[in-house]
């Protein structure tokens, strides 16, 4: 498993070799995020949630995309569950978007089973 990781990984920094002080400061999971809603936002209104125990990196980075960000901090848990992804989408208001992302917390401690109410997922 850590090797197809590392493999995932490689591909990313050559995909983006062009940005390299870019992939030094960013996680692989925030870079694919990132390319995704830049190829979407000009053809759908987007929201993106961004959950993190702590900190606020993620969503600042996301927020200077132009689209809609909410920071969620989990208060130090490793996940998000259904209840936290009913009360973000309230807070949100969604009303006005097509599609909303939610970049939940995720490691290899912590696995990404755990039910957040999603439609769909990527990893």
């Amino acid at each position: 498993m850590l090797e197809s990781i590392r493999l995932n990984i490689e591909k990313l920094v050559a995909l983006y070799e062009g940005q390299k002080a870019e992939c030094d400061k960013l996680s692989a999971e925030l870079l694919q995020s990132k390319e995704t809603i830049e190829a979407l936002k000009d053809k759908y209104l987007i929201g993106v949630m961004e959950a993190d125990a702590d900190g606020d990196v993620d969503a600042k980075t996301i927020s200077a995309l132009g689209v809609r960000t909410l920071q969620i901090h989990t208060g130090g848990l490793c996940h998000m569950d259904a209840d936290m992804t009913e009360r973000a989408l309230a807070k949100m208001g969604i009303d006005d978007v097509d599609v909303v992302f939610l970049e939940n917390i995720g490691n290899l401690v912590c696995p990404a089973e755990f039910d957040v109410g999603a439609a769909t997922k990527v990893m």
